[in-house]
């Protein structure tokens, strides 16, 4: 209220006068109101932008172009005035961040000139066809500069103001793509919340200089904000998990990825739904904030858990995956292609990563529910719904957990050392049991890999349904291990733990192939595959942080301890290198059943050695190095507010 009350009488509360960010940007602010005001009272519940694509109604409605066209372009004239009064954020910033507002007035520009000269033109059934796709893709450009430009008021403000400006604003298009799905109730909601969202972008111009920070440190009310849109993120992912996805086979109950084709030109699960995850996640994932040396070492984290790199490729990946929605959301077979796999991949890549970034920081909480959720929801063709539903549950309360975290302490993350240690020794005894076939073999048709899936583990579920859940579990125990095992090298400046959690990311990316085969045995080769190549791969990283464990524990002055870490390493990197020779040569020509048989069990030998000695030098690093004393640090506020 204090907020609120100096931007109507520009003063501070000592009763000095007070410099705006920008009157005439406030200005722009009023028109976005006005044409929040057009849609709800005059648009009759159905979206005005062609987001994931151009409705229906739309179409069959000359009207509805003009309409659309004139929202589009009060919302351009209100993003010139922005573009005007840029003048006090470029005072301020440290970056050009803020050019945003100057390419969104572009695209929007763009847009509105578009949906007004196609409707009004272009009649004819083939230009018809060209103006829904390329509607599709002038609503995905505009979808992306939105949601990046509302990052920007959340990421400049010191306020609540610009926090409500950023949340409400990125919010608009993805509750928009949900109505389109869902009904026009939910396209009633969108235009409200865009309405209040553009009254307090008036506000947030009209606020003090003095609001925007100076720093390149992320405020507290960025990280609050970076909280909030995960929740939100979260939970309109979760209307995607439960609208469309749920069917029966075979009698049982199971989730179809996002991806599902049920016709050449539909998808089980409506794009639009899709697009709306995704655009939340564009703004979620640029809020990731940035905090300050002082912050870094009350936290006890060291850097940032999502820095600029991972930040661009996460936002480029949305991106991409808002485009795909967008086209596939057209019913156009020439512009689907192969779109749809994208539905499935990029919505799982990102949480993977996402996930993965957490856990090799030692948030398992907060990490390992996303990594499991994407990992689920690329499973093909289908899995066990439990699968996918519990890590999502758990994906809600944990955003809910951070944000309240971040609220009361600051710190936008949990630190459980513990955790890292004590589940990557879980998921590599879990690896071993696999390997070992403690879960039970499957059909002797699928050896050499039968003693690895069970393929009929679940009972009472059918073989059918429950065969690719069973071929993707042994490859998620050694993802589990490597994401967790990143842990164990944060802030003691290992290099190879971002190869670590990298390769283990890419590796997560070929789960949908296995379904692609002609059959269960080949099937189940794929997935031996996978998961062979993913060891091998990680194989020498794994043992290289073996060895600087070694060192850091000798260095504590536990010789005996470090001595037989580095003698484990060292064996088994030996008798790595010699299977490894051996196979080449066997498998260079046409091995009988015999021949074959000897090298995987020597291979399994080697693996379940490794991993055995592996757990026991985790299990002396985590106590000698402190990592199992070190859990869950509730205490006072750890940030003050600057």
């Amino acid at each position: 209220m204090e907020d609120i009350k100096s931007i109507i009488t520009q003063s501070s509360s000592e009763g000095e006068s007070v410099e705006p960010i920008s009157k005439i940007a406030g200005i722009g602010g009023l028109l976005g109101a006005v044409a929040a005001a057009l849609g709800l009272l005059l648009g009759g519940g159905t979206p005005l932008l062609p987001v994931p694509t151009i409705s229906v109604v739309t179409l069959k409605n000359p009207s509805h172009f003009i309409l659309s066209a004139v929202f589009v372009a009060i919302i351009t004239v209100g993003l010139l005035l922005q573009f005007k009064g840029l003048g006090g954020l470029e005072k301020r910033l440290e970056t050009n961040y803020y050019n945003m507002v100057r390419l969104m007035f572009l695209v929007s520009a763009a847009t509105a000139v578009f949906i007004l000269w196609g409707g009004l033109f272009w009649n004819k059934p083939l230009e018809v066809v060209d103006y829904v796709v390329d509607s599709a893709t002038m609503g995905a450009f505009f979808t992306i500069f939105w949601q990046l430009l509302a990052a920007l008021y959340v990421d400049v403000s010191k306020t609540k103001i610009g926090l409500l400006t950023g949340v409400l604003n990125a919010m608009f298009i993805p509750v928009l793509a949900i109505g389109q799905a869902l009904g026009p109730m939910i396209v009633y909601l969108a235009y409200v919340i865009l309405l209040v969202g553009q009254l307090f972008n008036t506000l947030f111009w009209w606020s003090p200089l003095s609001s925007v920070r100076q720093f390149a440190r992320s405020p507290k009310t960025a990280k609050i904000g970076f909280g909030i849109m995960g929740v939100l993120t979260s939970l309109v992912g979760l209307v995607a998990v439960f609208s469309g996805p749920l069917a029966e086979v075979s009698g049982s109950q199971v989730w179809y990825p996002w991806s599902t084709m049920v016709s050449e030109t539909i998808v089980q699960t409506s794009p639009a739904l899709v697009f709306a995850f995704l655009a939340s996640a564009l703004t979620w994932v640029m809020l990731a904030p940035r905090l300050g040396a002082r912050e870094l070492e009350i936290a006890a984290i060291g850097k940032d858990v999502i820095q600029s790199g991972p930040k661009g490729f996460l936002a480029f990946l949305a991106a991409v995956g808002i485009f795909a929605a967008g086209q596939v959301g057209t019913r156009i077979p020439d512009a689907i292609g192969v779109l749809p796999q994208f539905l499935s991949i990029i919505p799982g890549a990102i949480l993977i990563l996402m996930g993965g970034l957490y856990i090799s920081h030692t948030d398992v909480v907060t990490g390992t529910p996303m990594a499991l959720s994407g990992i689920f929801i690329m499973t093909h063709p289908y899995v066990l719904p439990w699968l996918v539903l519990i890590p999502w549950t758990f994906f809600v309360i944990t955003q809910v957990l951070v944000t309240i975290e971040t609220h009361v302490r600051g710190v936008t993350y949990f630190s459980q050392p513990v955790l890292n240690v004590v589940l990557s020794i879980i998921a590599s005894l879990a690896f071993i049991l696999v390997l070992l076939g403690m879960f039970g073999s499957g059909p002797p048709a699928l050896w050499p890999a039968n003693r690895w899936f069970n393929v009929a583990l679940f009972d009472n579920i059918p073989i059918s349904v429950q065969t690719p859940t069973i071929l993707v579990l042994p490859i998620l125990t050694l993802l589990a291990r490597n994401l967790l095992l990143g842990g164990y090298a944060h802030g003691r400046g290992y290099t190879g733990s971002e190869a670590l959690v990298g390769s283990s990311f890419l590796f997560s990316l070929l789960i949908p192939i296995i379904a692609e085969n002609f059959n269960v045995y080949h099937m189940a080769l794929t997935s031996t595959a996978i998961m062979l190549f993913l060891y091998a791969i990680s194989f020498a990283i794994v043992l290289s942080l073996n060895m600087n464990l070694a060192n850091d524990v000798e260095e504590l002055g536990y010789e005996m301890e470090g001595t037989f870490i580095k003698v484990a390493t060292i064996v088994g990197l030996g008798f790595g290198a010699l299977l490894a020779a051996g196979g080449m040569w066997v498998f260079s020509g046409f091995p009988s059943n015999i021949l074959v048989g000897q090298v995987m069990t020597l291979l399994v030998t080697l693996i379940l050695g490794l991993e055995l000695l592996c757990v026991v030098s985790w299990l002396i690093a985590g106590i000698r190095l402190g990592m199992l004393t070190t859990g869950f640090s509730i205490g006072a506020k750890a940030t003050k507010e600057q």
